[in-house]
């Protein structure tokens, strides 16, 4: 056997295992490094449909560097804490996993328009991306998070590390601004509360002791407690239908800041609300009115008061 032959041979055993290594090579599904990449300063407007279907549709949009809120019935300036968290998540979304590329597994993941959380970016009239994210998995033995979505536009269905399911299925609210006042405890000089033709009243004094009305000095450590919460106070249920022109406040407790200025915090009683039957207002938030029953912020605003000075 020549050369020649020996070297043809040698190539044909080179062929056939190069072919067995290629043919064998079980099929691998390669899968996009990100599926939404944006650069979030150049959106300004992003429509959000939360998952559960009952409530209206949220649009957020940017005018003139303010993003404002709306449901379609109420619009407000947008809480910028919420806003700055939505669009870091926004940012960059990056695959675990491909999941599916069957639209029957839709259901299961919770992807489908019907089930899911919508998201619809824009800059402009052009739309950057658009997407569903649907069921969340959290697995206690390792700590991590696991959410599911799709693109609307393809039907393939990714995992994804993280509470991707919790920063897009929000509701108006949660834009909303909720603090009672955007002043310091360290603002605060003087607390009055007017109720029943009762006043009630608590002060700074040259010192910097806390004194009540009879110039009788407060404890220290309690006062400076009850005015850090008050001060960090924030609603949590709205109530958009109440109707102020009906109602006198029953009770008010106005607070004096060291720049002169006051913020009142009035407190209505609305005997229909049953459960909740106390409707808070502040002249910081004036958008913004919220209900409450006797162990909510109704508690940290006025009872807690009434105790401090008793």
């Amino acid at each position: 056997m020549n050369n020649k032959t020996l070297a043809l041979i040698f190539l044909a055993l080179a062929a056939i295992y190069i072919l067995r290594k290629t043919l064998g090579k079980p099929e691998v599904r390669s899968i996009p490094e990100y599926l939404v990449q944006i650069d979030t300063s150049s959106v300004d407007k992003i429509l959000l449909t939360p998952k559960d279907k009952s409530g209206d549709p949220v649009e957020l949009v940017k005018e003139n560097g303010v993003w404002n809120a709306s449901n379609g019935q109420k619009t407000v300036v947008a809480n910028p804490g919420s806003i700055k968290n939505l669009l870091s998540a926004l940012g960059e979304i990056a695959p675990k996993q491909l999941v599916s590329k069957n639209p029957e597994r839709w259901l299961d993941y919770e992807v489908t328009p019907e089930t899911a959380s919508q998201v619809e970016c824009y800059a402009g009239s052009k739309k950057k991306t658009g997407f569903y994210v649907g069921r969340f998995n959290f697995d206690q033995a390792t700590r991590t998070a696991t959410s599911y979505m799709r693109m609307d536009d393809e039907d393939d269905i990714y995992s994804v590390d993280g509470f991707l399911s919790m920063s897009f299925n929000q509701d108006f609210s949660n834009f909303r601004d909720k603090q009672l006042t955007k002043a310091k405890s360290t603002d605060v000089e003087r607390l009055t509360l007017t109720s029943d033709n009762d006043e009630l009243s608590i002060e700074k004094s040259i010192s910097g002791q806390w004194i009540d009305q009879a110039a009788m000095p407060l404890d220290s450590a309690k006062t400076a407690n009850y005015v850090n919460t008050l001060m960090l106070t924030s609603g949590t249920e709205f109530d958009d239908d109440f109707n102020s022109d009906a109602f006198s406040p029953a009770e008010k407790l106005e607070i004096l800041l060291n720049n002169g200025q006051t913020v009142t915090f009035s407190v209505y009683e609305d005997e229909t609300g049953l459960q909740k039957p106390f409707i808070l207002h502040s002249s910081d938030n004036k958008d913004a009115w919220f209900r409450s029953d006797s162990a909510g912020i109704y508690k940290r605003v006025i009872t807690n008061f009434k105790d401090l000075v008793k």
